[in-house]
């Protein structure tokens, strides 16, 4: 008697409408797929803790000598092969 009862349950996830019987491990995948492409988490783990002008203009700093340090390398191993 349950099962005829039963009612059609729809999932909403934005534009994306999917009935109970299918796959809610595919809405997930979109919904977190989205949520990178938004960068969300990126940004939510950016502000988690506070930082101050000073470890940001370090942290600045250091990225662009990695990126630079990277980019010698690149070239390196491009003119010796």
């Amino acid at each position: 008697m349950a099962n005829k009862a039963r009612a059609r349950v729809e999932l909403r996830i934005g534009k994306y409408n999917k009935t109970e019987k299918e796959a809610f491990e595919e809405m997930v995948h979109v919904f977190k797929r989205r949520c990178n492409e938004a960068g969300i988490m990126h940004s939510c783990k950016e502000h988690e803790f506070y930082e101050s002008k000073s470890e940001k203009k370090r942290k600045k700093r250091r990225e662009a000598q990695s990126k630079l340090k990277k980019e010698s390398l690149a070239s390196r191993n491009r003119y010796n092969r």
